[in-house]
C-alpha cells in the first residue's frame, strides 16, 4: 500500500523532526529562563542605581548645608574682624586726640 510506504519512508524524517522540536523547546525554555534572570538583574541594578542617586542627593544636600554653614561662619568672622579693626581704629583716634 502506497500510504504505508510513504509513512515508512517519512518515519526517520518525522522522528528527526520530533527530536529537533524537543531540542528547540528546551533551548527556548533555557533562553526564556536566561531572559527572566537578565530582567531580574536589570531590575536589581535599576534599584541600586536609584538608591545610589538618592544617596548622592542626600550627600549633596548635606554638603550644601555644610558649605552654607561654613560660609555663615566665615562671614561672621569677617564681621568680627571688621568690628575689631573699627574698635582699634577708634581707640587709636582717641589716643591721638589725647596726645594733641
Amino acid at each position: 500500500d502506497v500510504g504505508h510506504r510513504w509513512k515508512e519512508a517519512c518515519k526517520p524524517f518525522l522522528d528527526e523532526c520530533e527530536v529537533v522540536s524537543r531540542t528547540c523547546k528546551r533551548v527556548c525554555q533555557f533562553l526564556e529562563q536566561g531572559a527572566d534572570e537578565l530582567l531580574d538583574e536589570q531590575d536589581s541594578l535599576a534599584g541600586k542605581a536609584r538608591d545610589l542617586a538618592n544617596e548622592a542627593a542626600e550627600i549633596e544636600a548635606r554638603l550644601e548645608k555644610h558649605v552654607l554653614a561654613s560660609e555663615k561662619v566665615e562671614r561672621q568672622r569677617c564681621r568680627d574682624l571688621v568690628t575689631s579693626v573699627q574698635d582699634d581704629l577708634k581707640r587709636l583716634e582717641a589716643s591721638v586726640k589725647a596726645l594733641k
